[in-house]
């Protein structure tokens, strides 16, 4: 089994080290092969970039509705490919929760709570 540090701390150079630091990796060339060492990956290690890139190379079974994690950031997927946008950050729309007009999950500025069909279940726990 590969496990992931994900901070290396160097107390005797004072400095700590991000993953992406010492993968050489910078905002734009994130590593999201889940099946390498040093992965970076929302199933792994949290991995949640926004909209512009995406967090996993795996869906895991969450649909292009979204839906919200256990920390109120909204997930899902485009391409086969797993987006992560952190809503708590978001100063404009910062609910994770159900979008009436566009029939899936997204940012909101009020909290619309879940699908009112029960169609789509707000949480990502079980995935």
């Amino acid at each position: 089994m590969k496990t992931l540090t994900k901070i290396l701390v160097l107390p005797f150079l004072g400095f700590i080290i991000s993953c992406n630091q010492i993968l050489g990796l910078n905002d734009y060339e994130k590593e999201i092969d889940t099946e390498s060492v040093g992965t970076i990956d929302y199933w792994v290690d949290g991995y949640c970039p926004g909209t512009q890139l995406e967090a996993s190379d795996d869906c895991s079974g969450i649909s292009e509705v979204g839906c919200c994690d256990e920390k109120g950031a909204l997930l899902y997927c485009s391409d086969d490919k797993l987006y992560c946008v952190g809503c708590m950050k978001n100063t404009t729309a910062s609910f994770c929760s159900w979008e009436i007009t566009s029939n899936y999950y997204t940012c909101t500025t009020e909290d619309n709570g879940e699908d009112p069909s029960a169609k789509n279940p707000i949480g990502c726990f079980n995935y």
